[in-house]
Parts: C-alpha cells; structure tokens; sequence
C-alpha cells in the first residue's frame, strides 16, 4: 500500500527517499525500531543530488543562524537562563512562516513534507496508531563550526513537556570527513541483564540517516574539529503532554518495595522490567547508569564558567536524589549487569 503511494506521486526529494526505503528491505528494520536497539541507520538516504543541493541550502542559510543554546533550569529563577555554545550555529524552523517560492529548495521542500510521518504511521502501527498517531514534525538545521564544538549527553524530548516521539538525524558533511574530525554521535543506552554496557558510536556519514527514540534514547556529539552539517526532523505524536501523575508515582514506589523485599531474581527482573516501563523511571535509571560520562560530557561541552559550574552542581544534586531512592535497584544492576540479590 505505502510502495503503491508513494510511487504514484514521488516529486520533492524526501518523497523520493521515502519511496526508496520502503521499496527496499530496510523497510524490515523501521517496522523493529524501539523493539530492538532503539536506533536504525540507513545510509544513502537521498539522492545522492538532492543531498548535495540540500547542503548547499544549509551553507546558504549560515548567516540568518544563531548560536545553539543549553537552558539551565534553577529553583532560584523562574525562568530558564541560556548557556550558548560557541562554535555550534543553527536554524530552528518550529513557528516560522515559511515563503512559498515557485522554485522552492530542498530544503524548503522539507519544512512542510510529511513523508516521515507517513512512512513511520503506516509501516509501524502498532507503536504510532491510535492517540500514539505521529501528526507532524519540527525541524532545525545545524551548522559546527569546528574548534571541539560538541553536546553534553541529553535526551531529546521529556513527555512531560513536549510530544517529539521519533529523531531522524541527516547528515551532510564533506564526504571526505575522517574519524580524526570528531564530531560522532554516541548512543548510551538503557541495558539489561547480560548485555554489553559499552556506548554506541556513529559516525556523522554523508548522507547518512539516523533514527532514534526522542523519549528514550541518550546521546551526545563528541568534539568536532571539521565542518559539520546536518538536519534534525522531530517527528510528533498526538498524544497530550503529560507529566507524571500521582497514580504513576505511587505504582512507581509500590514496585521498588516489591524488588527490595523479593529474594526471587526472575521475580526482581520482572519488577525492573516494569519500573523501566515508567518514563520517567527509565530516564533516571539511565542517567544514573552512565552517570560518570554525563558529567564529562557537560564538563567538555561548556566553557568554564559560573554557570558551568552551577550545572554541574545541578547534576550532582539530581543524581545525589536519585542514588537516595533508587540506589537499592540502580547498585545491583551497575555491580552485577544483573538482578541480584542485595547484601
């Protein structure tokens, strides 16, 4: 049915790649996304001279970008203050109204094409159907000037703040870009019993596509001392931004005291398994999993400062909470890489 779509009326480039993936078996892997590794990646996206014209756009829009900014939340300021990164330039088209041309560019093609949208709704039903339906996308563009210009670990999206669900990154930098340029992106992801903890890194290819959990998966950029282009589609589900209610939390407590007084392994693994079916349980598990590399990664992504530091304090605090309350769970999984009993 989508072959048969998009094949009758393939005319901007992202339809044209869409097509082509589906028509090929990596159709096979978008319809296992989130079952397995949380994180596909198809090279050779576009047409290889829809990709080039698309970096030419993004070299042409340069001058109208701005510097990327870390907001640094405090319980002292109602608002967030904003930490730029000096070397990391770009163009966030959520909320501008976009010219219609009669020649538009690639890039201008893909600030409206929903094509994403629609191969991930129709390929994946049973993780995008029903109120989880993706109804649009965000989309930035991004310029790394170089100079170790790098990202802390982060997730993109909190489900209590916003509906991003899905992260497809482009990548357009010079083909001839080397593993001494840097600027790879590193996955850490949330491990279970008798897996490799190791993180995942993935070299920004030109033309490459990278498509991930915005929710579930922690990333970084390591430094970069090359040009580096790419553009970020955040794919959107209709579901209503919710934060965590008193149900979740008292589900999320009643578990913990399940896990700490079973001397059953299978039944503790079972008990994990739920506890990290809560997001914002599961969010915390990783960071305090990968605890140690979060803090580098803030410390080599900022500048030293006032402000660094007090991000770095406030890191600190978050995980000094988190070991309080989930340290009985969080130390077996970290000291065995499995459920274990405590003691």
């Amino acid at each position: 049915m989508l072959r048969r779509w998009y094949s009758s009326k393939t005319t901007t480039a992202l339809e044209k790649a869409v097509s082509a993936v589906v028509a090929s078996s990596q159709s096979n892997s978008i319809q296992t996304l989130f079952k397995t590794n949380d994180y596909i990646v198809i090279d050779d996206f576009f047409d290889r001279d829809d990709a080039i014209e698309l970096q030419r756009d993004i070299i042409d829009t340069i001058p109208d970008m701005s510097l990327n900014q870390t907001f640094v939340y405090s319980k002292a300021s109602p608002r967030p203050r904003m930490f730029p990164k000096e070397h990391i330039l770009e163009y966030d088209y959520k909320g501008r109204t976009i010219e219609t041309k009669k020649n538009p560019t690639v890039l201008d093609s893909l600030v409206k094409d929903s094509s994403l949208v629609t191969m991930f709704n129709i390929l994946c039903p049973q993780l995008f159907g029903g109120p989880n339906l993706l109804v649009g996308h965000d989309l930035k563009i991004q310029y790394n000037r170089g100079h170790g210009g790098c990202f802390p670990i982060h997730f993109d999206s909190d489900p209590s703040v916003d509906s991003r669900v899905v992260t497809c990154i482009l990548y357009l930098s010079l083909p001839e870009r080397t593993q001494e340029h840097g600027g790879q992106l590193v996955f850490y992801p949330h491990t279970m019993t008798g897996e490799d903890r190791s993180p995942i890194v993935i070299e920004p290819t030109f033309n490459r596509l990278v498509v991930f959990g915005s929710q579930t998966m922690a990333h970084r950029v390591l430094p970069n001392f090359a040009d580096r282009y790419c553009c970020t589609f955040w794919l959107q589900t209709q579901r209503p931004v919710q934060p965590m209610r008193q149900d979740g939390k008292d589900d999320a407590k009643a578990l913990m005291k399940r896990f700490i007084e079973s001397d059953d392994p299978s039944e503790r693994m079972r008990v994990y398994e739920r506890l990290c079916c809560i997001p914002e349980i599961r969010r915390h598990v990783i960071k305090y999993l990968w605890r140690d590399a979060w803090k580098a990664s803030l410390e080599e992504s900022h500048a030293p400062s006032p402000l660094r530091d007090e991000l770095i304090a406030s890191f600190e605090t978050e995980m000094a909470t988190v070991s309080r309350i989930l340290s009985p769970i969080l130390d077996s999984v970290a000291r065995h890489g499995d459920i274990q009993s405590i003691g």
